[in-house]
């Protein structure tokens, strides 16, 4: 994905749900004022619970975004 952020060290989450009740996430910061590429691997996401802890792609159903602190960015 490729995120513009407001300022840098702009904190993003991303969240991914299976079948509507597990989620898996990760962290990472964007160190940069102007756009960057974000390239995040399947490994660096985390159960965060809910289900029975197998990362299964076809199950998708959800995708979040979220900003932490008082910053903004935009991913195209």
């Amino acid at each position: 994905m490729y995120i513009v952020g407001d300022a840098s060290g702009v904190e993003v989450e991303v969240r991914f749900g299976k079948r509507g009740y597990q989620a898996w996430n990760a962290t990472f910061n964007v160190n940069a004022v102007g756009g960057t590429y974000v390239s995040i691997p399947f490994s660096a996401f985390e159960d965060a619970g809910g289900g029975d802890g197998i990362l299964d792609l076809s199950g998708i159903t959800r995708l979040w975004f979220f900003f932490k602190g008082n910053r903004s960015a935009t991913l195209y």
